[in-house]
């Protein structure tokens, strides 16, 4: 690293500490426990060790049930301070309960998201819409479980 970058890299972290210093945290109500969550200084660290977030929205509403106005307020509440907090513009949205149809994810390209996943066990295929994207969630603890579970979804298609 040259000492210009070393600089750049001390001043994104000092963005993102006095961001974060500023965003208003407030218990909410949510189905998953505390403990299950990650502290902001949990995701500081991750974003530390050079991993990315995405958004999730703010009130973790069901999207597709939502109006027009409603949904567009879901895609933008909250986008701004993770943006602040991150250090950077987030365009990628793993949506709330994994629930997304065509409307969802033409509202998710107007606010400027990229890449969108659902819950929808699909393999993401070069046709796919970047905003409808699949996923596929592992049940076993190993990694042949993993392996195995992976390449019973690849040959369900």
């Amino acid at each position: 690293m040259t000492q210009g970058s070393d600089r750049r890299a001390a001043r994104r972290e000092q963005r993102r500490r006095s961001s974060l210093e500023q965003i208003p945290f407030r218990p909410i109500k949510h189905w998953m426990p505390p403990a299950e969550m990650l502290s902001a200084e949990q995701a500081c660290w991750l974003l530390a060790a050079g991993c990315d977030v995405g958004f999730h929205t703010r009130r973790h509403d069901c999207l597709p049930e939502l109006g027009d106005v409603a949904l567009a307020r879901a895609l933008r509440d909250g986008r701004s301070e993770l943006e602040a907090f991150a250090g950077h513009r987030i365009d990628v949205i793993a949506y709330p309960h994994g629930r997304a149809d065509r409307r969802v994810a033409d509202a998710a390209r107007a606010a400027g998201f990229m890449l969108g996943f659902t819950a929808q066990p699909s393999a993401v295929m070069p046709e796919s819409d970047p905003l409808l994207a699949g996923r596929f969630t592992p049940t076993g603890g190993s990694l042949g479980e993993f392996a195995l579970g992976l390449v019973r979804r690849l040959l369900e298609l």
